[in-house]
């Protein structure tokens, strides 16, 4: 979910002060009543209407393993993920599957999701 921008923060804040209900305050300016009730909590209890830090675990492929992670798919176009995951897992990067399912997605590359059958590969 994207965060309220502090522009509408600042307006949502500036017409509570004027005695406007919250539910008038979030038909006017087109939010959520949910979002004017935790925008006015927030302003009340700290003085502030910054927006509080993100949740959710950083990503594992960003920058430098993002372009690593595209090498080796290239070098290796047929390695399945958990091939995948296991060379990462070799080097000391922590990942799975979907961490690199995930990252294949921002590259907008297709990957393989099973491997070939052993006698299929003999042909």
């Amino acid at each position: 979910m994207k965060a309220t921008s502090e522009d509408l923060r600042i307006r949502i804040i500036k017409l509570i002060a004027t005695g406007m209900s919250q539910r008038k305050v979030a038909q006017r300016l087109m939010t959520s009543q949910g979002t004017v009730w935790a925008i006015t909590k927030l302003y009340r209890e700290t003085g502030s209407i910054k927006a509080g830090k993100s949740l959710g675990r950083p990503r594992t492929f960003t920058g430098r393993r993002l372009k690593s992670l595209k090498r080796y798919v290239e070098k290796h176009p047929d390695a399945t993920l958990a091939e995948i995951e296991t060379h990462y897992k070799n080097r000391n990067i922590p990942c799975s599957s979907t961490s690199i399912k995930n990252a294949l997605k921002l590259l907008k590359i297709s990957y393989k999701k099973k491997s070939v059958c052993k006698s299929a590969r003999k042909t």
